[in-house]
């Protein structure tokens, strides 16, 4: 029987200390060098975690702030867990950020020191009047720490560590927000993920995200530390399904591109054995409890999911909702897709589904440690969503020190809009800045009526905007179609014309609308020929959309007309 990771400690030392003791000749981290894996232990761990802070005391003021930038690796993880331990703030920073972002957050941050990989090296190079330290100088920094513990001069375990002071800062948007943490609310946060999953210290977790983001850092570096589990650092996107199969991996954290991917790749290789897979899929679906029904999959799909390693069971799915028949589709095979909700402001998570207590389609319920509001509700019973939680921020960093005080007392207004169903399970509907508000009031959530567009064939992309009508006063659901034209002339044959395809559009719009309020139901449409326009982090610029739409209503309104 599996057991999850017990909470209650004060700070994150605490923590390693915990699973040190408990799992201290467990392997803590997997690590490919020179095509070979070495495997390092909690007891490692803790031992060079200790040296390296100490030594880094040594060397910087009390309580640096500590940039780390670099590719995920022992180093790095290491550098995070020695600064968390009593050395220092750390500031994870994207490697993939360009030079100027991360002079701008070391400013907007003032950090003492960054903590670097030899790649990232022309990075960091403009930033000055601080100290830098290369990945490369940390085992040296490891043995001087050590010896300086061994003669008792010095020893980072032994300085105590405010629980409610600043532990560390994430950059989520370039330098415009620093999220910074307290040792409280991240082991707050990370006692309620424990509460509500399964994973223990027989699980191996797959390091694919970057540990500069605030999920993978939590979810998937601190998680497991405090599970005691082990984690393997992928090689990266296009060597990850190498790594599975050399390292087995039971649990990811990932974001729903990937995981389709890898659904749709083990259906591709299943090719001709897909009659035997389905069979053995219906054979074990209805088994009961979900051990037994886990064991019978990893028998009778042992040959589907070896590509994949063979063990995977449990992926965390952040940055986006996954399709409802993905879950199940996954669940299927084996693989429980956890739908994770939360944001850097909470902790990187608030809600979350779990094998015991799931809805597809949903992000399953509050943490133990958290409550959800609905502020401003709609007669749908939709309204923004509002987080109560121990893990929340103590506040943004900004050029003078960090704004406490009001948000952690009434809530954090995420900015999203969500609904709760009548068993208490949490659907995430879309951005506030996205809503469309109707003359009357009635505010509209266009990401759920873009969800049932691209359940046509027809439809490749689908945006819902706002259109404003001077005549009646009002702004109306309007929806930009980018059309899948391969499926279309495929579907139509010889009868494909674009008058065929605005048509066959039209009569999908038309049934979508016998299933939505009044004030949601789209009234105009137009079919685009090119991709939407999108920003940099690949979100479409919905403004734009609305202006084109704006402008193709006056000039041809039976393209737009049902």
């Amino acid at each position: 029987m599996r057991e999850g990771a017990q909470g209650g400690f004060c700070n994150l030392r605490e923590m390693l200390c915990a699973t040190r003791e408990k799992h201290g000749t467990c392997v803590a981290f997997h690590e490919k060098k020179q095509g070979f894996y070495q495997h390092i232990s909690y007891g490692r761990l803790c031992e060079e975690a200790g040296a390296l802070g100490t030594a880094l005391c040594r060397m910087l003021p009390a309580s640096p702030r500590v940039l780390l930038v670099g590719k995920s690796s022992y180093h790095w993880a290491l550098s995070f867990v020695a600064l968390l331990c009593g050395a220092g703030i750390p500031v994870p920073v994207d490697a993939a950020l360009c030079a100027e972002d991360i002079e701008e957050i070391a400013a907007s941050a003032h950090v003492d020191a960054v903590l670097y990989d030899a790649d990232a090296a022309e990075l960091v190079k403009g930033l000055s009047g601080i100290t830098s330290i290369c990945f490369d100088a940390i085992p040296q920094l490891v043995e001087d720490g050590r010896t300086v513990v061994l003669a008792g001069e010095e020893d980072i375990f032994a300085t105590p560590i405010d629980p409610e002071a600043p532990a560390m800062i994430f950059y989520t948007g370039g330098a415009a927000k620093g999220v910074v943490h307290s040792h409280k609310s991240i082991a707050a946060t990370l006692a309620g993920i424990c509460a509500s999953s399964t994973v223990n210290e027989e699980d191996i977790f797959l390091s694919v995200l970057p540990l500069s983001h605030v999920y993978e850092c939590v979810l998937g570096l601190l998680y497991p530390i405090a599970c005691g589990a082990s984690i393997a650092f992928a090689e990266g996107l296009g060597s990850m399904m190498r790594n599975m199969r050399e390292i087995h991996p039971t649990c990811m954290v990932t974001v729903p591109f990937l995981a389709e991917r890898i659904y749709d790749k083990l259906w591709q290789l299943v090719g001709e054995n897909e009659a035997r897979v389905r069979r053995a899929i219906a054979i074990s679906d209805p088994v009961r409890p979900l051990s037994a029904r886990q064991a019978l999959k990893e028998r009778l799909l042992a040959r589907a999911r070896a590509p994949f390693g063979g063990a995977l069971r449990y992926m965390m799915i952040v940055g986006g909702c996954l399709p409802a028949a993905l879950s199940k589709g996954l669940r299927q095979l084996g693989i429980f897709a956890a739908q994770c909700y939360g944001m850097a402001e909470c902790g990187g998570l608030v809600a979350m589904t779990s094998p015991t207590c799931y809805r597809d389609g949903t992000v399953g319920m509050p943490l133990p440690n958290a409550a959800v509001e609905l502020l401003n509700r709609q007669a749908d019973g939709s309204g923004e969503i509002r987080i109560k939680s121990s893990g929340l921020m103590l506040g943004y960093a900004d050029d003078e020190a960090f704004l406490m005080s009001e948000p952690q007392q009434e809530g954090y207004d995420t900015g999203d809009m969500g609904r709760i169903d009548s068993d208490g399970f949490l659907h995430i509907i879309g951005k506030k800045e996205n809503c469309i508000i109707r003359a009357d009031g009635t505010v509209i959530s266009p990401e759920e009526t873009e969800q049932l567009l691209l359940q046509s064939p027809l439809v490749r992309e689908a945006v819902v905007v706002g259109v404003r009508d001077d005549a009646r006063g009002d702004c109306e659901p309007a929806a930009m179609i980018l059309p899948d034209i391969e499926n279309a002339a495929d579907l139509f044959g010889p009868a494909f014309t674009r008058e065929a395809l605005e048509s066959a559009v039209g009569e999908w719009i038309c049934e979508i609308n016998k299933g939505l309020p009044d004030a949601a139901q789209i009234l105009l449409f137009a079919l685009c020929e090119t991709a939407f326009p999108k920003d940099a982090a690949g979100r479409v610029i919905r403004a734009a959309v609305a202006a084109e739409l704006q402008a193709a209503k006056g000039v041809d309104e039976k393209t737009l007309s049902q």
